[in-house]
């Protein structure tokens, strides 16, 4: 069943309204929350029905930007964000413990409500460089790490083309389509015949390279639509594609140049591999973190 955004937006908008009591604490006198106004609590820290809501809300809007998702999705994102704002009060506990505070931020503008949220985002960010400070590699563990991922630290295959487009617009007929194949089956011809390609891209080309006599220059796997890819990765160096039609007209391809994948030397690269691997060791560090800290929490959903 399709799930209507706008609808869900303006449910939850009226929910929060709705659910909203929040536990204060003011001169001493505590404020109770009623059952059903509690979404979780976290080592006795109450998480409100309203702030969960409104916690979804943000993420609602972030998430399904293309207005429709289904029930199951829904049920699916409502636990993913559940689990979300259970362990973003774990780690501000945590941060607490640990006597992490931030000076004022300045914004221009946002109430009191958005600065509190920005200032425990960041709690959270100098939380998350604490916790990473921590790690470290020498330089084996680096060496070790290039050597067991080549795949990073390897150059992708390049190949150099040149094109030759006769633009056809979009709201033209058959017929008009028909015609410049038949102009590029012509073109292709004088190739075989022995005109340079270059020279007959700068005649006849419409695309922006023809000044270039059609150089597109070095390519590599993603940056041309997988067709086209395809079909270049038959040809052999020096060798012409015959015309074929694309979005944009009709084209014909030449492989000018290949170059193949290459792993960079360790040396040219260290600097990197050493990045790579302490990013990844601060990413497992934050997730055991985060592990610990539900293992030995006192979590009650309501």
């Amino acid at each position: 069943m399709d799930f209507n955004y706008g609808r869900f937006a303006r449910l939850f908008s009226t929910l929060a309204l709705l659910c909203f009591s929040v536990s204060n604490v003011v001169a001493g006198d505590v404020v109770s929350l009623k059952a059903q106004d509690i979404f979780a609590t976290v080592n006795g820290e109450v998480i409100s029905t309203a702030e969960f809501h409104a916690f979804l809300m943000e993420g609602a809007q972030q998430r399904f930007y293309h207005g429709k998702t289904t029930s199951k999705e829904q049920t699916a994102f409502r636990e993913e964000m559940g689990q979300k704002i259970v362990d973003r009060v774990l780690l501000l506990q945590e941060a607490q413990k640990r006597n992490i505070v931030v000076k004022e931020i300045s914004i221009e503008k946002g109430g009191q409500q958005h600065v509190a949220h920005l200032k425990e985002d960041a709690v959270l960010d100098r939380l998350r460089v604490v916790v990473g400070e921590r790690v470290s590699a020498n330089e084996q563990e680096v060496e070790a790490y290039y050597s067991s991922n080549p795949e990073k630290f390897t150059r992708p295959e390049q190949i150099r083309v040149s094109l030759i487009l006769l633009a056809v617009p979009p709201y033209a007929t058959p017929a008009t389509w028909q015609d410049r194949m038949t102009e590029a089956e012509a073109i292709a011809k004088k190739i075989e015949a022995g005109e340079p390609f270059s020279s007959l891209a700068i005649q006849y080309s419409d695309h922006q390279s023809s000044k270039a006599g059609g150089d597109l220059g070095f390519v590599h796997s993603g940056m041309l639509t997988p067709e086209v890819e395809q079909l270049i990765k038959g040809l052999s160096v020096g060798e012409n594609a015959a015309p074929i039609y694309l979005l944009q007209g009709v084209a014909m391809f030449r492989l000018v140049e290949r170059v193949a994948a290459k792993l960079n030397s360790y040396n040219n690269v260290a600097s990197r591999a050493r990045d790579l691997l302490l990013r990844e060791r601060r990413d497992q560090a934050w997730s055991a973190l985060l592990v610990q800290l539900r293992a030995t929490a006192n979590i009650h959903m309501e």
